[in-house]
């Protein structure tokens, strides 16, 4: 059966503002110099532990304790700055409707994931929703496999639809299709094999799913 998984920040939902604001917040805490919002938004998607190394210069330990800083604004404050892309809901109506088994594979938080899907609404339509846990362990391959695992599909039936080259890597790594889309942070616009509109998505799912038949 054909398996759609699903990357959230940059791909089902725009979510810069607030994973911008839950860096502030765990740069001040720490008492790292400040940094502009072109820099802050390269936050988006990434690890937060390897970003605040890349970013701030932060030993592994300091970046492990900002990680927690950041993800506990995330938890309390940064998942409502966020919304869905235009055409996203109706997409994943679709698709649910189709028989496509549907998942979530991010490296948000685990329960910061589930609480931004259940806020807009999305949290029932995914059979599988799976992120980073409490070792901040999980690689995005890691999280692909799992969400497989839990929906009981094969990676040879499975997409993931991401925003960069961290998905696009996971997904090589896992073994499954992957498809980029460039209204996110990774990909430049019309970058190679990425679709740039909701409809265009919707499009290239029907053909995939087609070809797997």
């Amino acid at each position: 059966m054909p398996t759609i998984l699903f990357d959230i920040d940059g791909t089902l939902l725009d979510t810069a503002p607030g994973v911008m604001e839950a860096a502030r917040f765990a740069i001040g805490e720490m008492g790292f110099a400040a940094l502009p919002d072109e820099v802050l938004r390269r936050f988006v998607g990434p690890p937060p532990v390897e970003s605040y190394q890349k970013f701030c210069g932060a030993t592994e330990e300091q970046a492990h304790r900002a990680a927690a800083l950041h993800r506990q604004y995330g938890r309390e404050k940064g998942l409502y700055a966020s919304r869905p892309y235009p055409g996203m809901a109706r997409l994943l109506e679709e698709l649910e409707k189709s028989g496509a088994r549907l998942g979530v594979a991010t490296l948000k938080a685990q329960d910061v994931a589930e609480s931004i899907l259940e806020y807009h609404g999305f949290k029932a339509r995914f059979g599988a929703i799976v992120g980073v846990d409490a070792t901040e362990t999980r690689t995005k391959r890691r999280t692909i496999e799992l969400a497989l695992e839990q929906l009981g599909s094969r990676a040879s039936e499975a997409v993931l639809i991401g925003d960069s080259e961290y998905d696009r890597e996971g997904a090589s790594r896992a073994g499954v299709a992957f498809l980029g889309v460039d209204w996110g942070y990774g990909f430049a616009p019309h970058a190679p094999g990425t679709v740039s509109t909701v409809a265009e998505l919707s499009a290239a799912l029907t053909k995939w799913m087609e070809e797997l038949r």
